[in-house]
């Protein structure tokens, strides 16, 4: 079993990587001015959030993933305070860690916006948690991607800390990814609208059109 973790960066350190087991495989994007070390890949221009970047990395990636992906914003601990503990473990762990489960795609938090729950729950508009002047269009975005019939109430778990198979992520195809990542560069609000459909877009009893 070979891991990659994907660390979308931006401002804050992320030293803890040292914290990381040796045979975990870590990739840094760099988004904005400050590019770091030499082995962080820079994403110009900075559009679609920590979102864009995980999906780049996918669509990049396609054809040599790791049997696991993990992905992370530059400093995870404030949405999941024992993320490095879940880096280093294996699907055991992942299984009693995660806050959200199916197949091969597990989601972990304990942050404050959960609230003690394990999901969120939202309409089509992104309410009651999306705070924004302007409503999202999950339903939208949905029928672009699936055909499968929408859910009325759309569950999931904030924040994107993940991690999801090689065996998961092929079960869509490239195109599916490329799709998804232009819409990220194009669409406003679409990196919290994603951060809401990811575990169905990571659930391959959802059809996808493409």
């Amino acid at each position: 079993m070979n891991k990659e973790l994907v660390i979308s960066a931006y401002q804050r350190d992320y030293n803890w990587i040292n914290y990381i087991n040796p045979d975990v495989k870590v990739t840094i994007y760099r988004k904005g001015p400050n590019k770091g070390p030499n082995e962080e890949i820079l994403i110009e221009p900075n559009v679609g959030q920590d979102v864009h970047t995980f999906f780049y990395h996918i669509v990049k990636n396609y054809n040599n993933l790791a049997d696991f992906t993990l992905v992370s914003q530059d400093f995870p601990f404030d949405h999941c305070s024992y993320y490095i503990n879940v880096v280093n473990s294996n699907p055991i762990i992942w299984n009693e860690l995660s806050k959200q489960h199916h197949g091969g795609y597990w989601v972990f938090s304990d942050g404050s916006a959960l609230n003690g729950a394990n999901t969120l729950k939202c309409y089509q508009d992104g309410l009651p948690h999306h705070t924004h002047t302007q409503p999202l269009g999950l339903d939208e975005v949905w029928n672009e991607f699936f055909e499968t019939d929408n859910p009325a109430v759309y569950e999931f778990v904030p924040a994107g800390h993940f991690c999801v198979s090689k065996e998961q992520i092929l079960n869509r195809s490239l195109d599916f990814y490329k799709k998804l990542v232009i819409l990220l560069e194009t669409r406003e609000n679409c990196p919290y609208e994603i951060e809401r459909l990811e575990p169905y877009i990571f659930n391959s009893d959802i059809k996808a059109k493409l």
